[in-house]
């Protein structure tokens, strides 16, 4: 009996360590996501919030540009003043200035969080897949179709091509606050970076073939992430100089990825309403059940992580 008593204890012992285990995944909320009311049928590409997590902006078919200032609870239209389908959208941290790209060369920029869009000329016709800025909110980069890299160092005012090596599609793109380090990813498994504010881009070797779909990197520019087809997920510790796959558990198309600044806790959302997490920097990714089939696009985070959002097809947006 005395060895009964003490298999039991253990077993409970064994409960309460899994539960311990498990309150990372609960902590960020693995069954709490909720739909959002766009007022939208349109395909939405990407979303982006602040971090106070009230001001957001999402884009998508149509040039629509959605904004909301209450934490996603109402979200308003704006006027952006372009026909074509936006894939990107990008705001400095002071929620006034941000950027827009898509089809046909596309590049919009506000300076009132979006009250007001303008046209900029990219000097390209190539569809833009991609923006981002350094925190001085002047210096860009935008890349896109046919290994497109454009770069801007007065927000956006003069556009300039950059030479990536290549002709493969370029559909995400990832820079360092500081404007040096920058890293861009796409079709065929490519992966560039660049040290010197893409003065010079060189290749760095994926060990896949499978097209890329989004990059994102810490703030150190060493750890990052890549995600794409067939449930590709890369992970880097070293600035890219080796990329290793993880395992995600599934074979769906990954679309986009975020991490919160620990470089531990990172969502990732793709087709069929996929959504994964992770609390150790992708050693293992759990799915989360997001109660949709929508293909989802683009995830973002605000509040440190206390606050995620993923936008997708028929004017789906979610928020955890």
């Amino acid at each position: 009996m005395r060895r009964v008593g003490i298999y039991f204890r253990g077993v409970e012992v064994f409960k309460k360590l899994i539960t311990i285990l498990l309150l990372p995944l609960n902590a960020i909320g693995a069954e709490a996501w909720v739909v959002q009311q766009s007022d939208t049928p349109v395909e939405l590409n990407a979303v982006t919030f602040m971090l106070n997590g009230r001001s957001g902006w999402a884009v998508g078919f149509g040039g629509t540009v959605l904004g909301t200032t209450d934490g996603g609870q109402t979200w308003g239209r704006q006027q952006s003043g372009t026909p074509n389908e936006l894939l990107s959208v990008y705001f400095a941290p002071n929620g006034l200035s941000g950027w827009a790209v898509g089809f046909g060369g596309e590049i919009i920029t506000t300076i009132n969080g979006g009250r007001i869009w303008t046209r900029q000329r990219s000097g390209t016709p190539n569809e833009l897949r991609s923006v981002t800025f350094a925190s001085d909110g002047r210096s860009g980069w935008a890349v896109g179709f046919g290994g497109t890299i454009l770069a801007t160092s007065d927000g956006g005012e003069n556009w300039l091509p950059q030479r990536s090596g290549t002709l493969n599609e370029l559909r995400s793109v990832s820079f360092t606050s500081d404007g040096q380090s920058g890293w861009a990813v796409g079709f065929g498994g490519t992966i560039l970076a660049t040290f010197d504010s893409g003065g010079s881009w060189t290749r760095q070797l994926s060990g896949t073939t499978k097209e890329l779909h989004s990059v994102t990197f810490m703030r150190d520019g060493r750890s990052g992430w890549a995600v794409g087809f067939g449930g590709t997920i890369l992970a880097t510790t070293d600035g890219g100089r080796s990329w290793v796959q993880q395992r995600s558990g599934t074979t769906a198309d990954l679309r986009s990825v975020c991490f919160m600044p620990d470089g531990r806790s990172g969502w990732v959302v793709g087709f069929g309403g996929t959504i994964l997490a992770t609390t150790d920097g992708g050693q293992s990714w759990l799915r989360q059940q997001s109660g949709t089939t929508k293909n989802l696009n683009s995830v973002s985070f605000a509040q440190e992580g206390r606050s995620i959002w993923t936008v997708g097809t028929g004017g789906t947006i979610l928020s955890n």
